[in-house]
């Protein structure tokens, strides 16, 4: 193995399954070419998740505070479990502000990467909209190595003036991968040079590798056959499908959701889950419904019978996946489409083709050495 020293930039600090997941994956997956550490950047934007109870002065942040006072034991329980997952698997530097980075700088590295998850997307990780540079490692000297793999912009769409800011950042790269197809066109269009597209770093690891992680206590929680319910913007066609379909196909509802007030009364609420929690109850599901990319990452992964509604502007993501597996049917809108649904499904051309996308992806990262 080489003995570099790598720094990974992602979305860490965070309450949310698929961020810590893929920050583990790839460091992982780093871990091939040397030792890999994650920058602990204090992003209070998306920190505050990690807050048991979060204090806003407005009217949404009182509504917030609020729900979180009626779910403090689950929701201190969660927080309790991503603290332990980060603390033993992501290998931490010391917290480091913007202010921190700037002025006295961090120890050198080797290769410094900008990872997976929408770090480059100012409407996910700044409070002011603004892209936030230290996500493009700007505060380093001009001869750092920098790379990224799988990073995203989401569905956020820059301004001329956001566009001319991000090509500044970006010509400081020697080589550049990102999670979306349209992305990749755009900043090859924009930065007249080739951008790899690659895997979500969650997609790097099997199945079989992911169930490493053994089976947490919740699985002594939950019935034997279930339907898991995991809805990010729980919108009422979410809400109408895991309904239908519980009941067609004979299935208990499982819902993963730390909100405690939900539109649907499940038989089984699991309000306290931790990231080890969420792979249990995706491993052992009989099907899952979803609206996330994660979550349709997952299902596809452990080859759990799924589908996945439509999360319309921000669908760009899963419906390349779906593309990339056909599983296109699985990704539905319309009652029309519920019901045309089958319970079981043909998983046969999934596992080739992850397969050798991760192939492609590790000769990607076997360049970075």
């Amino acid at each position: 193995m080489s003995s570099k020293k790598i720094l990974l930039a992602t979305t860490n600090g965070v309450n949310n399954y698929g961020a810590a997941l893929q920050a583990y994956a790839l460091k992982r997956e780093l871990g091939f070419l040397g030792e890999v550490s994650t920058l602990n950047y204090v992003n209070r934007h998306i920190g505050s998740s990690m807050d048991v109870v979060r204090l806003k002065p407005s009217l949404h942040g009182l509504l917030g505070t609020a729900k979180d006072l009626c779910r403090i034991r689950p929701r201190k329980c969660a927080i309790q479990k991503f603290h332990a997952f980060q603390q033993k698997y992501l290998n931490l530097t010391a917290p480091m502000t913007r202010l921190d980075l700037t002025s006295d700088g961090i120890n050198p590295f080797d290769l410094y990467v900008s990872g997976s998850d929408q770090i480059w997307n100012p409407k996910c990780v700044s409070a002011t909209g603004r892209i936030d540079s230290t996500y493009f490692f700007d505060f380093l000297s001009k001869n750092s190595r920098r790379v990224s793999f799988a990073s995203s912009i989401g569905g956020f769409i820059p301004s001329p003036t956001e566009i001319e800011e991000m090509k500044t950042l970006l010509n400081e790269y020697q080589q550049i991968s990102v999670r979306e197809k349209d992305t990749q066109e755009m900043l090859e269009k924009l930065l007249n040079r080739e951008v790899y597209h690659a895997l979500d770093p969650t997609l790097l690891l099997s199945g079989d590798e992911w169930s490493a992680f053994p089976d947490t206590k919740v699985l002594g929680r939950i019935p034997d056959k279930y339907l898991l319910m995991y809805s990010v913007p729980k919108l009422p066609f979410v809400l109408e499908t895991v309904k239908h379909l519980a009941s067609r196909f004979g299935l208990k509802i499982v819902a993963i959701e730390q909100d405690p007030f939900l539109k649907i009364r499940p038989d089984l609420h699991i309000k306290d889950a931790g990231p080890e929690d969420f792979l249990t109850l995706f491993r052992n599901a009989a099907f899952v419904v979803t609206d996330s990319f994660h979550g349709t990452c997952f299902s596809i992964n452990f080859g759990i019978p799924f589908c996945v509604t439509s999360a319309g502007e921000h669908s760009n993501r899963i419906v390349s996946l779906l593309d990339l597996t056909q599983l296109g049917s699985r990704l539905v809108s319309t009652t029309e489409q519920v019901l045309a649904l089958d319970q079981e499904i043909d998983f046969s051309v999934a596992p080739a083709a992850l397969k050798q996308r991760r192939v492609n992806d590790h000769r990607y990262l076997a360049l970075l050495d």
